[in-house]
Parts: structure tokens; sequence; C-alpha cells
């Protein structure tokens, strides 16, 4: 719907809860400007093209109207509370820098995220799958319409937070969450595409207008196959995460004990802490 007031608060919100969201209004600008730029017909008329030069400035506007008001408040909010306005974005930036999670090999750190990501979820095959039919079909510059524009986003969402993830040097496997929601819809998109292929040439009928024995196997085959993938993936998952639910200790563990001799000895209360590996960062 092209509500982009919306879209730029929206993108506000998100940078200020999680600064490497903030890839989202760089994903949004790109994708506008890529509308423009596929855009052929524009480009035969001067008139047309005038007409879409000043609705991208319009758009920009709208999106950025929706973007900086609280941004420049969380920038002023940041000097007064701490002598800069970049004060928190540099101290985050050292978080991605942390070695305990670096991973040696750059051919490892590239496929990273991705086998992370396949691991806990094999339906995610079909993201994948959705992702080169997404390309093949921008590269192809079909008319700009809904769907295509949809495709345009969601690729760039993938292709911008999946490299971000993967030029920092601490890696963890819980930072690809982010990319989940736009690999999810790509897999429904793949399905589609793959059924919608099976259907389009099994129905196809013969001179005689029959659909013959070898069409209906073509037809139940895939889809038979594609329901066991999903059974066995559904399955898969929930088997690593049994075993991941297992693996935790049943006594408490050694290094407990050593954690707490970093206390002194009359300290009263409880340590809440998820990981007491004190030195991980």
């Amino acid at each position: 719907k092209k509500q982009l007031f919306w879209a730029g608060l929206g993108a506000a919100l998100a940078f200020i809860f999680r600064y490497p969201q903030g890839l989202i209004v760089l994903i949004c600008l790109l994708t506008l400007l890529l509308e423009f730029l596929l855009s052929k017909e524009q480009f035969k008329q001067p008139k047309q093209l005038k007409i879409r030069i000043k609705r991208l400035i319009k758009d920009f506007t709208y999106f950025l109207s929706g973007f900086l008001p609280l941004i420049i408040v969380l920038f002023i909010f940041n000097y007064y509370k701490y002598g800069s306005a970049l004060y928190p974005f540099i101290s985050a930036f050292s978080h991605g820098g942390n070695l305990v999670h670096a991973v040696e090999s750059k051919i490892t750190g590239l496929f990273f995220y991705l086998i992370a990501l396949l691991q806990h979820n094999l339906l995610l095959c079909l993201g994948v799958l959705g992702f080169v039919i997404a390309i093949w079909q921008i590269i192809r510059k079909k008319p700009i319409n809904k769907t295509y524009n949809k495709l345009i986003i969601i690729v760039l969402s993938i292709i911008l937070f999946y490299s971000y993830l993967t030029i920092i040097v601490n890696k963890q496997a819980r930072f690809g969450i982010v990319i989940i929601p736009f690999l999810a819809i790509l897999s429904g998109y793949g399905l589609n595409q793959v059924l919608e292929l099976i259907f389009s040439q099994t129905n196809k009928k013969t001179a005689n207008h029959n659909i013959t024995i070898k069409q209906t196997w073509l037809k139940i085959l895939p889809i038979a196959l594609l329901i066991i993938f999903i059974i066995y993936s559904f399955g898969s998952s929930m088997y690593m995460n049994y075993q991941k639910y297992n693996s935790f200790p049943a006594e408490k563990p050694v290094i407990v004990d050593e954690y707490y001799n970093f206390f002194p000895d009359n300290f009263e209360g409880v340590i809440l802490t998820a990981d007491p590996v004190h030195g991980a960062y």
C-alpha cells in the first residue's frame, strides 16, 4: 500500500530497539529506487520521466519524515546522557567484533548462517529455491506490479541482512533470526512456483482431450515427495530440539562454584546469570 510515513516510523522504532535493524531503512530506500530504475517506459517519454522523478522524491520525503524525528530525538538524548550522540552505536559496534564467536575459515563464515538455519529447519530449503526464482524474475524485468515490488524488498532484505551478518566477526546462530521471516516468505513463494509448474505440465490434455496416466503420476509423485519432505523436516527439527533439551546438565556444573568465588563471602542475595562464564566478553 506504500504507506511510507508509517513504514519510516516503524523502521525508526526497529532501529531504536535493535541497531542492526536500521538496515531496513536502506532496504526501503533502495526498493523505491529500483522500482524507479526498472520502469522502462518512463525513460522513453521525457514528461513521464519528470513525473516519476518527482514521485520518487516525494516517496523518499514521506519515508524519511516518519523515520528522522524519532532518530533525532534519540541523538539528542544520547548527547545529553553520554556526551556523544553516537556513543551507544560505537559501544554496540564493538560487540560485532567479539573474537569469542569468530569463525576462522572464510568459506565457513560465508555459509555459517545458511547452514545454521537449514540445520534447525530443513523447510527453509524451499526459501533458497524461492530466492533463486525471485532473483530470476527480477532480472527478467517483468512489468512492475505488486508481487514484483514485494519480491524486490524481500530479496534486498535477505541480501543486506545476510551480508551484514557475514561481514561482522561475531557469528552466532541466534543472529540469523532476522533473516528467517523473509526466508520463510520465500519458502512459501518457492513452493507455490513449484506446484504451479507441476500442475501446468500435468494439466495439459492430449489430442484426445484426456489426461494420461503418466501425467497423473507426474502430479502425484512430486506432491507425495513434498509431503514426505515436510514430515521429515518437522520430525528432524523436533528431534534436534529434544536432543538440545536433554543436553542440559542434570546437576550443577563445577564452573558455577568457580563463578561464585568472584564475589565476597558475605554476599547476600541471588546472582542471576544464564551462562556463568564471566570471561566470554
